[in-house]
């Protein structure tokens, strides 16, 4: 045999020891596509409940899936998996996870393509709101170690204030006025709820119904002490407050005192609505009419004012310097014929402006002269 024929034998045999000839999964699965729900949580709320879906591409070279492991960022606490399903199933599994590290094996292997994968789990949600931040993913086979990224579905969430406070109820004072009072003085008491996820509130809106007119902003106070605030956005009927400082002390008084000129006719009740906000994450909150002022002294518990039957108000000087007595009856009907229809009218309401401007100071004249109590 000669040497080159020798070599060349030699040769194949050391080709054929060192070939090594694997053939193995190409990976647990091709691709995973992942999301959670819910995107949008309140700060500081505690044990909030999350559900994370992965949907995996599974080919028939690929191993299937048995290990998820989700990353919770780490603005999140007291991450805790509640439970697991598997195409709408609950499997066995086993919980390896650690610190905000979600790491869960299944005791079957997913083989099959497009199976559902979820994780429930809860979480405290961070201390202060942020602009989002991503939980990624991955899943593997443990027998065949080879992670796969999973992509993004919609698996970044949000946390954000629930609001300018839970709620707030409202009171006015008085709740019973005369028709035609000019600035007749008013306070607003409002008492909020304000809970740890909340922004606090900085801003108070009340509604005065049209019948008033001439609102003024008089004062505005907080907790019992006066308040700095900027009213230049108070529109007509629509008081509109903004407090330097932000009130965030749950059940602190909140005190608008205003003066308005009362309905020129007699009503049954109308509703002095408000609203508070914070200026800074906008989410106006409606007040409900109870007992704003926490249970102090005023005793209300309404935002209802009523104009009745004036039995004393804006009498007529005239008719009382001729009766003697603002409570003769003759004057109460005369002042129900006034309130209820005259007034109702828009000239003849000008008409009994102008009456009370020039010709009360003749009839406190005249009373005066013939001795009759002034009007």
């Amino acid at each position: 045999m000669g040497k080159k024929r020798i070599t060349a034998m030699l040769t194949l045999v050391l080709g054929l020891l060192l070939l090594k000839v694997t053939a193995g999964y190409a990976a647990p699965c091709t691709s995973a596509f992942a999301n959670i729900d819910p995107t949008s949580v309140s700060i500081n709320a505690q044990d909030q409940a999350f559900s994370y879906y992965i949907e995996p591409t599974i080919n028939p070279g690929d191993s299937g899936i048995d290990k998820i492991e989700i990353v919770v960022p780490g603005s999140y606490s007291h991450v805790q998996v509640t439970s697991i399903s598997v195409g709408g199933s609950s499997p066995e599994y086993d919980n390896n996870s650690s610190g905000n590290t979600i790491s869960v094996t299944l005791d079957t292997k997913v083989t099959v393509n497009g199976t559902d994968l979820r994780v429930n789990f809860t979480a405290h949600t961070p201390n202060s709101p942020d602009s989002g931040v991503a939980f990624p993913s991955a899943v593997d086979d443990t027998e065949n170690p080879n992670p796969v990224s999973c992509t993004d579905g919609s698996w970044t969430v949000t946390a954000s204030y629930a609001g300018s406070c839970t709620s707030a109820v409202a009171e006015i004072s008085p709740t019973s006025v005369n028709v035609n009072s000019k600035k007749q003085a008013f306070s607003y008491y409002i008492e909020p709820t304000i809970n740890p996820d909340d922004s606090g509130i900085n801003k108070i809106e009340i509604v005065v119904p049209g019948s008033y007119s001439h609102v003024q902003v008089t004062s505005v106070s907080v907790g019992g002490s006066p308040a700095e605030y900027d009213d230049s956005n108070t529109s007509y009927n629509t008081i509109s407050v903004t407090l330097r400082t932000k009130v965030t002390t749950n059940g602190t008084e909140l005190r608008v005192n205003f003066t308005a000129d009362t309905p020129y006719a007699v009503d049954s009740g109308v509703k002095f609505t408000s609203t508070v906000d914070n200026t800074s994450n906008s989410d106006p909150v409606s007040c409900t009419s109870g007992d704003g002022d926490g249970g102090g002294s005023v005793s209300t518990d309404t935002w209802i004012v009523t104009s009745p039957l004036s039995t004393g108000g804006h009498g007529c000087f005239i008719a009382t310097a001729g009766c003697g007595f603002t409570m003769e009856p003759q004057l109460k009907v005369f002042g129900e014929f006034r309130d209820r229809i005259l007034i109702s009218n828009k000239a003849v309401r000008s008409l009994v402006e102008l009456y009370h401007t020039c010709f009360s100071y003749c009839g406190r004249l005249y009373n005066r002269c013939v001795g009759l109590p002034e009007p």
